[in-house]
């Protein structure tokens, strides 16, 4: 079989080598950083991973992340619960409100593990570490790539790295798993390699806690006046609460301070008893531009063969709706059928099929949440200043009323459930249970923000008296 060099550790890049080594492959797989998990059980407290700034915030995986690791990497799956990962349904919450109609047929579909990433990661690297066909070597970045140089017309073809410890690693196949970064596909040298997008973003504030777990809430997240607020359970009786802003909203930037933050959370009633836990963590806060597809297709053709981008390297989403993992999984599960289909040969083919995948199945759950940013961040602006924000668009309206409608219908609720957990389309979900037009009757009597919480005027007056 073939020789495939994954740049990236991370989740993405190990899930391919995965995959890939079990058809056979060779996957040399290298990573910056230096040090392994060790123990599992003590991964959230000793792992660092410098190389990756997002580690001990947030994630989560989506049902249908989890039942690809479920059914494809059994062992990966049940390392994640001898380490003490939850399996759950995520609806389990809306269960136990008599409106919503209780549990159905059918609800085991979105059934998921709650773990934090270093004990996802070190469940996925103990895999790895005895994978055959698998090779993982740490402390090893990539310094460059091995290109043969094109012909007249022709395109590059990459044969390899150098890593920038002085080895050249050869390969029939390199992977950009490198994150948002995507460091190799940068290292073609050429403009037209990337369709980046970049545009304002969010801010997050998270912070983890443990003890005994309040009720598993109806829905994960929620959109007030000036931020949104999610919560997420964890393994062995750990959660996380998320407070999302806009990254340019100057006046709530005192929430990286804990004693603010704090006091901020407990005026919230969707978020209040998880905020009341025992802190594990000091306020993290991240943010950035998020980015369209990364693509390596221009003009109908490779522009470069022997390279492929995987994961965030090809297109990074807002973590408010915790897709990213699963996202990767999906797309390392395509590649995986990629190559099958037609080998590493023709690595034109392989490029193109490659991209055409990834595009029809994944670029327009990208292209929504892009839309929605952009619609989300105009609101919270128009809150800042006062002027309501007012919007035609219809995609736009539709996922108000389902914002409100959620938690009063559940058909609804499972029509976005279903489109939340990458289990059906938007349009797929609409056909099903006549999303959108239940949504747009319910929401016309809910309130603007059905989560309740204080107004802009009161968060404001909280905030600046909680400052250190």
């Amino acid at each position: 079989m073939s020789d495939i060099v994954v740049a990236g550790a991370g989740p993405a890049g190990l899930v391919a080598a995965l995959l890939l080594a079990a058809d056979g492959h060779q996957v040399t797989v290298l990573d910056r950083d230096r040090d392994g998990p060790g123990d599992i059980h003590r991964a959230w407290e000793l792992w660092q991973r410098p190389g990756v700034s997002q580690f001990r915030l947030p994630h989560r995986l989506v049902a249908a992340g989890w039942r690809l690791l479920r059914d494809e990497l059994p062992d990966m799956a049940a390392e994640l619960e001898r380490a003490g990962a939850i399996v759950f349904n995520a609806l389990a919450g809306s269960w136990r409100v008599r409106a919503l109609g209780g549990a159905r047929e059918g609800d085991e579909r979105f059934e998921t593990i709650a773990a934090r990433r270093p004990v996802l990661e070190a469940a996925l690297a103990l895999v790895a570490g005895r994978a055959p066909g698998v090779t993982v070597h740490r402390g090893v970045t990539v310094a460059g790539l091995l290109i043969d140089a094109p012909l007249k017309g022709g395109r590059p073809r990459v044969r390899g790295v150098r890593t920038g410890e002085g080895e050249v690693i050869h390969a029939d196949l390199v992977l950009d798993a490198t994150g948002r970064r995507g460091e190799l596909s940068g290292m073609l040298g050429s403009p037209g390699t990337a369709e980046e997008h970049g545009r304002p973003g969010f801010a997050y504030y998270s912070r983890h806690f443990a003890g005994p777990m309040p009720a598993q809430p109806i829905w994960p997240l929620a959109h007030h006046d000036s931020l949104s607020t999610l919560v997420l359970p964890g393994d062995v009786g750990t959660w996380s609460v998320t407070l999302a802003v806009s990254d340019d909203d100057v006046e709530l930037r005192g929430l990286r301070h804990a004693g603010v933050w704090q006091q901020a959370a407990s005026m919230f009633p969707n978020v209040e008893p998880w905020a009341a836990g025992i802190p594990i963590s000091d306020v993290l806060r991240a943010s950035g531009e998020a980015s369209g597809p990364r693509r390596l297709v221009a003009g109908g053709r490779p522009v470069a063969h022997g390279l492929l981008t995987i994961g965030d390297a090809w297109a990074v989403t807002n973590p408010m709706f915790g897709l990213g993992m699963s996202m990767a999984f999906a797309q390392a599960s395509l590649l995986r059928d990629a190559v099958r289909a037609e080998g590493l040969d023709d690595l034109d083919k392989l490029a193109l099929r490659f991209d055409e995948v990834s595009r029809s199945v994944l670029a327009p759950v990208c292209e929504r949440l892009g839309r929605w940013d952009r619609h989300r961040l105009a609101e919270l602006d128009g809150e800042r200043r006062g002027r309501p924000y007012e919007s035609g668009d219809a995609e736009w309206v539709l996922g108000k009323a389902l914002d409100a409608a959620t938690l009063l219908d559940g058909d609804v609720l499972r029509g976005v459930a279903d489109v939340a957990h990458l289990i059906a389309t938007p349009q797929e979900a609409i056909e099903a249970t006549d999303l959108d037009g239940k949504a747009l009757a319910l929401a016309g009597d809910a309130p603007r923000s059905v989560a309740q919480g204080p107004t802009r005027a009161r968060l404001l007056a909280a905030i600046h008296g909680a400052r250190p």
